[in-house]
């Protein structure tokens, strides 16, 4: 869907710009202890990469290097706005969890979550406030 809604008609596929996803997820998704696994595909026959101009990269949530990336690792996961590394998002999450506007903001998105959860019969979801697996 991406390709399809950056593609003009009688565009060529190669004219199409690089696309990146990007997970950040919760634990080291491949075990191995790297801060980014890059994914490629590839043509299992020839074992060569596809390039396509499509990357995706999942990011090890838990992370926690002394570079940039380390550093905002951390951040996702620092409850305290005043131990966070970077102040733009110390200040967000200042505003979001202090701020009688902002906390009024995070709890109608957790109440629309949990309404749309209960609309889709996800059960989990309505209970404890969280996703479970």
């Amino acid at each position: 869907m991406i390709d399809v809604e950056n593609l003009d008609a009688g565009q060529e596929f190669k004219e199409l710009p690089d696309t990146y996803t990007i997970f950040i997820t919760e634990s080291d998704f491949y075990g191995e202890g790297q801060a980014v696994y890059q994914i490629r595909r590839m043509n299992l026959m020839t074992g060569k990469s596809f390039e396509e101009g499509t990357y995706i990269l999942y990011v090890n949530g838990e992370y926690r290097g002394d570079n940039e990336l380390g550093k905002l690792m951390y951040d996702f996961n620092c409850t305290d706005a005043d131990d966070m590394n970077y102040e733009l998002m110390a200040e967000r999450t200042r505003y979001l969890k202090k701020d009688p506007e902002g906390v009024g903001m995070m709890c109608k998105a957790m109440e629309d979550m949990r309404n749309n959860a209960r609309e889709e019969g996800d059960e989990s979801f309505c209970v404890t406030g969280k996703k479970t697996f």
